[in-house]
Order: C-alpha cells, then structure tokens, then sequence
C-alpha cells in the first residue's frame, strides 16, 4: 500500500466551523486543489472528521476529474 498525499485545501478558505452546510460545500468546491499526478490504482481518502461531508464530496470531485479512481473513505469522526 502507498500513502499518497496528492491534494491540498487553499490556506484562504474559510474556518468550515463557522459556515452553513450549503456554505462549507460552496467552500471546499473552490479550495481544494490537486498537486500532484494521481496514481492509477484505487484511491481511499483518510478524513479524521466528517461534518457534513463537504470536504470529501469536492476531493472526490477533483480526483475523479484528473481520472482517478476513488474506492472509498475512511473517517475517524462522524459529527
């Protein structure tokens, strides 16, 4: 198993805490990005929480358009 650490969240998102569920998805749409090229093997993403999911949702969405293939997550806390 490789751990690949391929995407990054911009430093000038806002604190997810402090936003709406509709906001933090709005949010993450426009702060995640890909750095590096993405293996072709199936992915899991590692999360240690999950509030409302929005932050997973848009990973999976840059991941899958660089043409990646994501199996699943894996997520340490629920909220």
């Amino acid at each position: 198993m490789n751990v690949e650490n391929c995407v990054r969240i911009f430093r000038g998102a806002a604190d997810q805490s402090t936003l709406s569920a509709e906001a933090r998805r709005d949010n993450m749409r426009r702060s995640v990005e890909l750095f590096t090229p993405v293996v072709k093997a199936p992915l899991i993403l590692i999360d240690d929480v999950m509030t409302t999911g929005s932050t997973l949702s848009a990973t999976v969405e840059v991941l899958r358009g660089a043409g990646a293939e994501v199996a699943g997550a894996l997520v340490f806390a629920d909220v």
